[in-house]
């Protein structure tokens, strides 16, 4: 702690021009053997308190903290057999997220101010450079109901009539078909339409989620990176789960 804290204090001198700016850093940290016994799982833990360092007001060091899910969590994204210790290796990276959605979700009244809480969380663990929140409507039609660019870190209500998001969104979900999540690291792009419009947008990888209330489909999530993002089986498994705690929240809240 004392040398990740004198490497900090050091960065912060470092000048970066003539101006007097300085940078800052956060730290993660993992230990070998206590929290991983392999450089992937090592590498992967340090990454995650490297990003709660950044959540939690950056230029600090954060340790890796093996995170539970409540039962009640655990109810909701429907894991059979959800023992604690099957939660932490199934969740070692992703937990936290799916805790933090559940208690966001739970406890911030105002809708915006949930969602945008949840896309922001998710464009940290994901990598992704935009986040889409749509609605299946067999009355009124199909459409986007938020939109959140992590370049800006902003959220935008979309309008239903919005033509240029309505295509994008209905050829993500011929891609999704009846799959409960679509990921290009795990499918070849052998759709040409996708790939062109994915060329269009500078999409290097896509994912999209199912939104699933008592058996339904009522939207999806829809996560894009420009770069190749590497999405892991167990952060595609946590993206799959968000989309179900949304649409429970969205409909709570329209009631």
């Amino acid at each position: 702690m004392q040398k990740a804290s004198l490497l900090l204090q050091e960065i912060q001198h470092i000048p970066l021009d003539s101006n007097a700016r300085t940078m800052s850093c956060s730290i993660g940290i993992a230990f070998f053997p206590q929290d991983a016994q392999s450089f992937a799982d090592l590498y992967r833990f340090a990454d995650h308190a490297l990003y709660n360092a950044k959540r939690s007001g950056r230029a600090k060091v954060e340790f890796y903290k093996k995170d539970r899910i409540p039962e009640s969590v655990c109810s909701n994204l429907e894991v059979d057999n959800c023992r604690p210790a099957q939660v932490e290796h199934l969740y070692a990276d992703s937990g936290q997220l799916l805790q933090e959605t559940f208690r966001i979700l739970n406890s911030t009244p105002d809708t915006s101010s949930a969602v945008h809480r949840v896309l922001e969380s998710m464009s940290i663990w994901f990598y992704t450079s935009n986040l889409y929140i749509c609605k299946f409507d067999p009355l009124n039609g199909d459409h986007m109901l938020f939109s959140w660019d992590n370049q800006y870190a902003s959220l935008m209500n979309l309008p239903a009539n919005n033509t240029p998001y309505i295509e994008t969104m209905n050829l993500y979900k011929k891609a999704l078909g009846k799959q409960n999540i679509y990921c290009t690291e795990e499918h070849k792009m052998q759709n040409f339409e996708l790939w062109r419009k994915m060329q269009q947008r500078k999409v290097m990888s896509l994912m999209i989620a199912r939104m699933t209330v008592c058996k339904k489909p009522v939207g999806m999530l829809i996560a894009e990176s420009h770069t190749h993002a590497c999405w892991s089986k167990e952060r595609q498994f946590a993206f799959s789960q968000i989309p179900n705690l949304l649409g429970l929240f969205l409909i709570k809240c329209q009631r």
